[in-house]
Order: C-alpha cells, then sequence, then structure tokens
C-alpha cells in the first residue's frame, strides 16, 4: 500500500511541475510551450526519469 501512496505522490509532483512550466500553453493555446525533457521535469521534481515517463 506504501509504493501506491508514493507513486501517487510522484505523480501529483510531476503534473504539478508540468503545469506550472507550461502555464502560457495552457491558457493561451494560440502560444507554443516550451520544450520540455524527461530529464528536466525529472530533476524539478525529485524523482526518477522512469517516474516521469
Amino acid at each position: 500500500m506504501r509504493n501506491v501512496d508514493r507513486r501517487s505522490h510522484a505523480i501529483m509532483k510531476v503534473v504539478t511541475e508540468l503545469v506550472e512550466l507550461q502555464d502560457v500553453f495552457l491558457t493561451d493555446l494560440m502560444r507554443k510551450g516550451r520544450p520540455l525533457t524527461l530529464s528536466a521535469v525529472a530533476e524539478r521534481c525529485g524523482v526518477c526519469v522512469r517516474a516521469v515517463s
């Protein structure tokens, strides 16, 4: 059960970071979002790259 909680927490962190990083794209769909890499998102979230993918 603890693994499920950790996975849920990691997913929430990744989604929150994606929303923050892509706020311009999400609020104004005519503008382009910033290019992101899995490793950049993982680093910001403090999780493994595999957790982001």
